[in-house]
């Protein structure tokens, strides 16, 4: 360690040349778009919280329109079981739960009977399986619809949780004059351990990119296990018809078809989230990850524009830096901005995290923020060749 003693090699470290100028170019660029993602996207999601001036926040305001819960539901015995009574039991004064038995095999139609019985909120949609035999959800969907006899909706999943009694309050109290659609977020819940971390990752990302553009009146799409609209506008558009094809998007390209820059409301009360389990393994995340990804192939090209900016300034900032690195004749400079660049992004994902209630990643944020990237890139050139998805 005697050489950290020498002068000649504190001059050597610190060396600014020629070789220096194009990759610190390079980075400042990869910052600009960053700081341009934030300011444009991120920063604008911000989950209120109890202040020392305000250490209650305001409660939601009616007048509350009646709304009918729909639940689309496969073989969900053990979640309907669990769920049920989170629906029913919301503080609201009028509203429904309709849940769409879609062909199960096991014994939901057991436990949705038994509820119904127990309280006159919950409707039942049942599709034999020995009679429908190619549907999806969004058949499934259509079916709840024409059961529900209100006409505002809000959907999530069997396996979704509401986070308070106060959940459908603080969704319908923004069916006001002019708004069609309403999203909030929905994390996801997962087990410690890397496969957790990635998850929230991409998780989280996703939430500040729907979230982001929605409250800069760009709306491009909701999560299905907490998204809310009206009759109107769902038969303003045929409901799913433009999209029937196509196994999935009853939520992202649903919102695309009848979504505009005024009819859009974004609720981002902690009290309006809900939550639902991650995928348990790396089978079952790969396999839902190509879906997604499979899904926004059909997006239109202003949406792909939209959804570029962060891979684009995340593929600069890696790309300029290994080049500084490889160039420099020096090693604190390009020491000095991985340090400074990742430790920005740091604070922003775990303060966005922390909010959001997805923060797993936390502890190994560099590592999860080059996994992602390698695996995204994998993940799309994959989709990219398939034809077709299985479900």
């Amino acid at each position: 360690m005697s050489f950290l003693l020498d002068p000649k090699y504190w001059k050597i470290a610190f060396q600014f040349t020629e070789s220096d100028l194009i990759p610190a170019l390079l980075f400042a660029l990869a910052v600009i778009l960053l700081l341009w993602w934030f300011l444009l996207v991120c920063h604008r999601v911000i989950i209120p919280k109890p202040s020392k001036k305000q250490p209650e926040l305001p409660e939601p305001q009616g007048p509350f329109p009646p709304v009918s819960i729909v639940v689309s539901a496969h073989n969900e015995y053990q979640n309907l079981e669990q769920n049920l009574d989170s629906w029913l039991q919301q503080d609201y004064p009028e509203f429904e739960v309709v849940v769409i038995d879609d062909r199960s095999t096991d014994d939901s139609h057991l436990v949705l009977l038994r509820k119904s019985q127990e309280d006159a909120k919950l409707k039942i949609v049942h599709l034999d399986p020995d009679y429908v035999r190619n549907g999806g959800k969004k058949l499934a969907l259509t079916l709840g619809f024409k059961k529900a006899q209100f006409h505002n909706f809000i959907l999530t999943d069997a396996d979704c949780q509401p986070a308070s009694d106060q959940w459908l309050k603080h969704m319908c109290q923004e069916f006001k004059p002019g708004i069609d659609l309403v999203i909030a977020p929905s994390p996801l819940r997962v087990k410690p351990g890397f496969l957790g971390g990635v998850i929230h990752f991409e998780t989280l990302l996703t939430h500040l990119h729907f979230l982001g553009w929605a409250l800069r009146r760009s709306p491009y799409m909701g999560l299905g296990r907490n998204l809310a609209y009206t009759r109107q506008a769902y038969d303003r558009v045929g409901g799913f018809s433009e999209h029937h094809h196509i196994p999935a998007g009853d939520d992202d390209l649903f919102v695309q078809s009848t979504s505009n820059d005024s009819n859009t409301a974004v609720v981002l009360r902690s009290e309006a989230f809900t939550s639902s389990p991650g995928a348990r393994n790396w089978k079952a995340y790969t396999k839902q990850k190509m879906r997604h990804l499979w899904v926004g192939k059909m997006y239109p090209s202003s949406v792909g524009r939209k959804l570029s900016l962060f891979p684009l300034s995340q593929l600069a900032l890696f790309v300029s830096l290994i080049f500084w690195w490889v160039q420099s004749a020096g090693w604190v400079y390009p020491a000095l901005a991985t340090i400074l660049s990742f430790t920005s992004l740091w604070i922003i994902f775990h303060r966005k995290g922390k909010q959001l209630g997805m923060t797993q990643f936390n502890r190994l944020f560099p590592i999860h923020l080059a996994f992602y990237s390698l695996w995204y890139l994998y993940m799309g050139v994959r989709v990219f060749f398939t034809r077709r998805i299985v479900w």
